[in-house]
């Protein structure tokens, strides 16, 4: 897998370097400083981790202008201090928005999802699942195998090795990690929203801010769940491709920037 790292700053650029170099699958790694000066580097590569705020260079416009002139584009990961671009990003076609300063558990997320897209199996296009036509969730619990339709389950929360799935058939305990989980699940069904949890998002009811960014996730039982930060342009993303405005109204809640 070769990567194009492009971010003017050098500490980040050192800091995100030193973080993918030690994925074994990882053969080779360009920097560049802007857009312009990586331009050669683009069709030589397989993922382009790229900054949006470049001097005077805009990442998402750079790529966007690239994607109407080519036919063929690297994977594409956002690394940027900036929240408030996410829905840009993911409109863009990202895979992924990582939040700087970049941390092991974020970017194992984004490797995973691109160690997916790359595979054999994953070559040809796949059209975006229905709720309704959503594959089956694949649940190890204590020696059985349970396939649970995504309706079935409401979050999941991490518990070292495996993940707590709160379902409609009780509480299920699934030996996987929650990054290997959040890779696998349909995302346009479930959206990781804090290191530890993910919610199936047709289950939100309210979302309202929290203590230093944060926010509380209330789902259709009554439980709430806690949002970081950290995760909440994943949750933008996803009311905006509902229709809803991710700075305003979200079910009977609000979301604060």
């Amino acid at each position: 897998m070769r990567l194009l790292l492009i971010d003017d700053e050098p500490p980040a650029l050192r800091r995100l370097r030193r973080l993918v170099s030690e994925y074994p699958e990882v053969t080779g790694i360009v920097e560049a400083r802007g857009v312009e000066e990586s331009a050669m580097h683009w069709d030589a590569v397989d993922v382009v981790f790229l900054d949006i705020q470049l001097h005077s260079e805009n990442g998402l416009e750079a790529l966007s202008e690239r994607r109407r002139h080519t036919q063929r584009l690297p994977l594409v990961v956002i690394v940027t201090a900036y929240a408030e671009f996410a829905v840009g990003a993911f409109a863009a076609d990202a895979i992924d928005y990582l939040l700087k300063p970049v941390t092991r558990d974020r970017l194992a997320d984004a490797m995973t999802r691109v160690q997916r897209r790359l595979s054999p199996s994953a070559s040809t296009p796949v059209a975006p699942v229905k709720r309704s036509e959503a594959r089956p969730v694949a649940v190890h619990d204590r020696g059985r195998l349970l396939l649970l339709h995504p309706d079935e389950i409401e979050y999941f929360t991490a518990d070292g090795n495996y993940v707590r799935v709160h379902s409609s058939r009780g509480e299920l305990l699934h030996r996987e990690r929650i990054h290997e989980l959040v890779a696998r699940l349909d995302p346009s069904v479930f959206a990781r929203i804090h290191r530890s949890v993910i919610v199936n998002t047709g289950a939100i009811r309210e979302v309202r801010p929290w203590m230093n960014g944060d926010h509380l996730v209330r789902l259709a039982s009554g439980v709430e769940v806690r949002g970081s930060r950290h995760y909440k342009h994943i949750l933008q993303a996803h009311l905006a491709r509902l229709g809803v405005n991710p700075r305003r109204t979200s079910a009977t809640g609000q979301l604060h920037e």
